[in-house]
């Protein structure tokens, strides 16, 4: 039975992580701060599309976000996750072995000389680009092996199914107020046309009695 194809998307990352930055409301010098590096250095890393894995990884613990998990649109995990940095070439290596492909296979489908392989499988970081066209030849997703997800307890699902319950029933009693408040605006201008209407009945009837 073939596997399934593995979609893997492609993220300019430089982009992703300014993105990320305005959403938490930070400036890029935050970020330069936290890597200990000039922000004019951090700035023209962020032009780029692509990034060494292990500077990602760096970059993905101090701002605690999963930035492994856009490549394989991996929405959900994006904050429930424990990120680790994983051996790739070795992980390359297993897949390799995994498919039962050779390596001649693999270095003509990768571009380079079969000899460079060896020296491939031995790295520990990759550029995400390269990364991301090693996962589409192997159909396997190497930027998940930086992540898995943390499972929730039966406690925070508890917590979870009370937090919405508790949010649904204020919402409920805010709805409940408004179309109190909405009816008693609706009566009050019921009352003001009946008195209204009054007034004009009884100055009909002065005029008709006026004319006689």
């Amino acid at each position: 039975m073939a596997e399934e194809t593995v979609f893997l998307q492609d993220i300019h990352v430089g982009n992703a992580i300014i993105r990320h930055l305005k959403e938490i409301g930070e400036k890029q010098s935050y970020l330069a701060r936290l890597l200990d590096m000039p922000t004019s250095n951090l700035t023209r890393i962020l032009k780029r599309s692509s990034m060494e894995t292990h500077r990602l990884f760096e970059i993905s613990m101090k701002l605690e976000y999963n930035f492994f998990a856009l490549f394989g649109n991996d929405i959900d995990l994006l904050e429930r996750y424990s990120l680790g940095e994983p051996e790739v070439g070795l992980c390359i290596e297993k897949q390799l072995n995994k498919l039962e492909m050779l390596r001649a296979d693999f270095a003509s489908a990768l571009g380079v000389k079969p000899t460079d392989i060896s020296r491939i499988l031995k790295r520990t970081s990759f550029e995400t680009d390269k990364l991301l066209l090693i996962s589409r030849i192997l159909n396997y997703n190497f930027f998940k092996d930086f992540y898995h997800e943390i499972p929730i307890s039966v406690e925070d699902q508890d917590k979870s199914i009370k937090s919405f319950i508790e949010t649904k029933y204020d919402e409920m009693l805010l709805e409940n107020n408004r179309l109190r408040n909405e009816l008693v605006s609706v009566k009050n201008e019921l009352a003001s046309v009946k008195e209204e209407n009054e007034k004009l009945k009884k100055e009909n009837k002065r005029l008709k009695e006026a004319t006689k």
